[in-house]
């Protein structure tokens, strides 16, 4: 058991299954991440503006806001690492 800034007594277990569950996150936002630097720019230098990259940057902040979520209730989880 731990006790967070609050008081509130936090089971380890939860604690681990929210770090493998953040961790999973970060590396989907990696992998979407680079998806999105993969697509590039066009022949003429200007970036891609595609609705598959406008869904990946949607997904990136959806995954981003997760995170930032599970650093919020899971202070132990440590800084944001983007």
């Amino acid at each position: 058991m731990l006790r967070d800034g609050e008081g509130l007594v936090r089971d380890l277990s939860d604690v681990e299954q929210a770090r493998v569950f953040y961790d999973l996150l970060r590396t989907e936002a990696e992998t979407l991440d680079s998806a999105i630097r993969a697509m590039g720019v066009t022949s003429r230098g200007t970036p891609r503006a595609t609705t598959e990259s406008q869904l990946l940057r949607r997904e990136l902040r959806e995954v981003h806001r997760c995170l930032d979520n599970l650093r919020v209730s899971f202070p132990e989880l440590g800084a944001p690492e983007r």
